[in-house]
């Protein structure tokens, strides 16, 4: 059992181990890129009580302040935040280019 318990603790640590990859992630899966002002919008939840945001790994609401902004709007595909430069506008999902089709 104590040999078990060493190797669970000792395993994990090695180099091999650091090399895996999530077995459900995407086959050409790409993280987001923060964007340049370096603000990354991850999620957004809204409920009829409250409306939070993950940006930057932190959980906000509106009124909060991350990264030298204000969080000044949530909504359900942005949240603008107000810098000293002016507002800033995150949006969850990239607006998608489209090419031109021929029939």
């Amino acid at each position: 059992m104590q040999a078990l318990m060493v190797a669970m603790v000792v395993l994990p640590s090695t180099p091999w181990a650091a090399a895996l990859s999530d077995p459900t992630q995407p086959l050409h899966y790409q993280p987001a890129k923060p964007v340049a002002e370096g603000w990354q919008l991850s999620s957004i939840f809204i409920s009829q009580q409250r409306k939070r945001a993950i940006i930057n790994g932190q959980l906000v609401g509106e009124g909060d302040r991350v990264s030298q902004a204000r969080v000044v709007r949530i909504e359900p595909n942005f949240v603008r935040l107000q810098t000293a430069k002016g507002e800033t506008l995150l949006r969850l999902h990239q607006q998608v280019k489209r090419a031109n089709s021929t029939p």
